[in-house]
């Protein structure tokens, strides 16, 4: 009897343990993306930004850093 309360225990335990880290990871892994997402998107408008006030593909490549190719990745429809 006290065997099998131990193991219920252990178990009970251990699911939450489970539990717990599954939520870390989540949010430590939601915050990441987010993150990313919030880069992309800024980077998105200054290429928006920078081509509305004339800059042409190669100007906001060497203003960015970003390659053609990420600039086209980031706002394919850029086509300056």
């Amino acid at each position: 009897e006290g065997e099998r309360i131990g193991e219920e225990r252990g178990l009970e335990e251990g699911l939450r343990q489970g539990l717990q880290q599954g939520l870390q990871q989540g949010l430590q892994q939601g915050l990441q993306q987010g993150v990313q997402q919030g880069r992309e998107e800024e980077r998105r408008n200054l290429v928006r930004s920078l081509s509305a006030n004339g800059f042409d593909m190669a100007s906001i490549a060497r203003v960015t850093g970003l390659s053609r190719e990420e600039i086209g990745r980031l706002f394919p429809r850029e086509r300056t």
